[in-house]
């Protein structure tokens, strides 16, 4: 890792540890200055955003698309013990699936290439076996001389129409294994219809 990215990984740890995990906000404008200088951003509502989600499900890319950094949250969807086993792995070290990898690396490159920030949803199986949709949003990570040097992601957990038909269609089945519980679950689905 250049000792730039790694001043910037250092900078990232340190806004989650202090800001978001700690509950300290005294420093909060001080980690507003580093993001915004970190990854040339000046809008407050996108520095604000940023700062919601880095600390639940973050982590850095450098150019080579290989893991430098990521939070605890992010550590457990990928199964690991220590978030630094995440270091110098790519997406497909973590068992998914090829389109998916493929998918997401193109999501890398076009912030690489100078795209301001891109959006990545799909549903990655996990390797503990489930299957979660995420969308992540990707921003470049800026270094001394203005030249991108790695990739900001932040994920965060959402419903899809693929999710919820896999989940309809296992709750279907197991409807029909347990018929009492039919009547409750047909409530609960058509709760959920409404929200």
């Amino acid at each position: 890792m250049s000792i730039i990215l790694k001043d910037r990984v250092g900078a990232l740890q340190s806004i989650c540890d202090t800001i978001l995990e700690k509950g300290v906000y005294s420093e909060y404008a001080i980690c507003i200055e580093q993001l915004s200088q970190m990854l040339h951003i000046d809008d407050p509502a996108v520095l604000n955003e940023i700062m919601l989600y880095v600390a639940r499900l973050g982590f850095v890319k450098n150019i080579q698309s290989e893991y430098q950094w990521c939070t605890k949250g992010f550590g457990t969807l990928l199964a690991l013990e220590d978030n630094n086993d995440v270091v110098g792995k790519c997406d497909i070290d973590f068992s998914l699936d090829q389109t998916t990898s493929d998918s997401f690396q193109q999501c890398v490159e076009a912030v690489l290439n100078g795209d301001e920030s891109v959006i990545n949803e799909n549903v990655f199986a996990f390797p503990d076996g489930t299957e979660r949709a995420l969308r992540t949003r990707l921003y470049a990570i800026y270094g001394e001389h203005d030249n991108i040097i790695g990739v900001l992601g932040m994920a965060v957990e959402v419903l899809q129409p693929a999710t919820q038909q896999r989940a309809a269609a296992r709750q279907q089945a197991a409807n029909i294994a347990n018929p009492d519980v039919s009547s409750k679950t047909s409530y609960v689905a058509d709760c959920e219809k409404h929200l």
